[in-house]
């Protein structure tokens, strides 16, 4: 709970102030992508727009970064606790409890953590750039990109939410097999 709430103000602040042009390109070209934008920098006149704009362009990547990064360390977490969960359903199963069920449910969790894993993985290989066409286009270009990486950025986090939630959904129903009480701390 404490953790979506460290992720709404900054998924607020990155939907106010985010557009550029989002690119999914290969590694190989990533390189032009900086030499073409740093060729477009140098044209503009203002030394304190190029300042800007070269900080606030290095920032929409480290912003990327950093989320996918955590996206990363959210899946890792993730089927640790599958792991521990295929352990718990063996003991059930040895006990002589049917689960079935819960295998179905595992195998569907370990399905959308392989997406969500996909999902982060191509996040983390987009860059945003800040499209310098004019001067005056600056800000209105930023915020495009700006709201790019934010809804690329949400829908990334939608995706490993997914994933929690079929984790989720398993912890639930093995306890209910179980006969262990439902509560908060089961599903945390």
């Amino acid at each position: 709970m404490i953790k979506k709430l460290y992720f709404l103000p900054v998924l607020l602040a990155l939907i106010l102030v985010t557009p550029v042009l989002a690119i999914d390109p290969p590694v190989s070209t990533k390189s032009a992508i900086r030499q073409e934008f740093q060729t477009k920098l140098a044209a503009l006149k203002d030394e304190k727009k190029k300042a800007l704009v070269t900080k606030l362009d290095a920032r929409l990547n480290e912003i990327n970064k950093k989320h996918t990064d955590l996206m990363f360390a959210t899946i890792a977490r993730l089927e640790e606790h599958l792991q521990k969960l295929q352990v718990r359903i063996d003991n059930a199963k040895t006990a002589g409890k049917e689960t079935s069920s819960i295998q179905a449910l595992l195998t569907s969790a370990t399905s959308e953590i392989t997406s969500a894993r996909t999902t982060v993985s191509t996040q983390a290989t987009k860059i945003y750039t800040i499209n310098i066409t004019t001067e005056s286009a600056l800000k209105t270009n930023f915020g495009t990109i700006r709201s790019t990486l934010a809804k690329d950025l949400n829908t990334t986090h939608r995706s490993v939410q997914t994933a929690r939630s079929a984790v989720i959904d398993i912890i639930i129903a093995l306890a209910k097999l179980v006969g262990e009480p439902i509560t908060k701390e089961i599903t945390k």
